[in-house]
């Protein structure tokens, strides 16, 4: 065997011993890291348990352990039924929660007849905005005089692009409505599941668990 041979092996085996030393030390700190976010989850269990100590959430589906100690083998529950159980304040945290994560601010209407509204906007901002509405209905469809009263209330305070998201769908009887009117965006409650299950999965715990904790 020559020199060249000799010196080729020995240089094969040490890249060997060197790359398995640096995969040991990357599982090593990825099992550390592991380790110190669980500890953090902890942390947080434990001082919403002083708070919520036998409350049980979503009917005894999932505890405050499942929602915080065992965040990532929980996957929220954006069903139907869940968004549907919300009530008018729920829903309208929800709601809110999901425009904030995508980088908006929120202040609240404070018109009387108009408390289910909030006015998205950005400090940095030049674009107008979106008005959001929500509705809590339910399983309901929300009907065309909801969606008229509502449209002609927006014009008399001077709002032209809203967002109008419901627990439930629209009438047929409103897309006609708005067929030609710009400004005017419907989420009925597939489309707004969609919207969330887009978030990423760890904005979608923290916003699924704050709902959950207020949860009746």
């Amino acid at each position: 065997m020559d020199l060249v041979t000799i010196v080729s092996a020995v240089v094969i085996v040490v890249s060997i011993v060197i790359i398995k030393r640096d995969k040991e030390k990357f599982n090593f700190l990825k099992k550390l890291k592991k380790l110190e976010k669980q500890e953090e989850w902890l942390k947080e269990y434990e001082q919403k348990k002083r708070v919520h100590q036998s409350r049980k959430l979503t009917n005894g589906i999932l505890s405050i352990e499942d929602v915080v100690l065992k965040k990532r083998d929980v996957v929220p529950i954006w069903t139907i039924q869940f968004i549907q159980s919300l009530d008018f304040k729920l829903f309208i945290k929800l709601v809110a929660g999901y425009f904030e994560l995508k980088g908006f601010s929120i202040k609240y209407s404070s018109h009387s007849d108009m408390s289910d509204v909030f006015f998205l906007y950005k400090l940095n901002g030049i674009i107008p905005y979106p008005v959001v509405k929500c509705r809590a209905i339910g399983a309901d469809l929300v009907s065309v005089e909801t969606v008229k009263n509502f449209y002609n209330l927006s014009k008399q305070y001077g709002l032209t692009n809203i967002i109008f998201v419901t627990t439930g769908k629209f009438s047929s009887e409103v897309f006609t409505l708005l067929k030609n009117q710009k400004g005017f965006n419907l989420i009925d409650v597939n489309r707004f599941i969609s919207l969330l299950t887009m978030l990423p999965i760890e904005k979608q715990m923290d916003l699924f668990a704050e709902v959950l904790i207020d949860k009746e």
